[in-house]
């Protein structure tokens, strides 16, 4: 299980991007939403965030 609350406060605070996290079937998920004043670039941002956060998490993991 994972803290969405810090995971999204972390998003926001790091990438100055708001998103929703939610856990289905004890799966993390990101909630995105298609708006028109969204870009790609806004998407690929995201996705740039979040392979991050999921390196940073393997690294620690390494090292523990």
């Amino acid at each position: 299980m994972f803290d969405k609350q810090s995971l999204m406060k972390d998003v926001w605070d790091r990438f100055k991007i708001q998103a929703i996290f939610f856990q289905q079937e004890r799966q993390p998920w990101i909630r995105t939403s298609t708006m028109i004043y969204n870009t790609i670039e806004d998407y690929e941002k995201l996705a740039d965030a979040i392979l991050t956060l999921k390196a940073e998490e393997t690294d620690l993991n390494d090292n523990l």
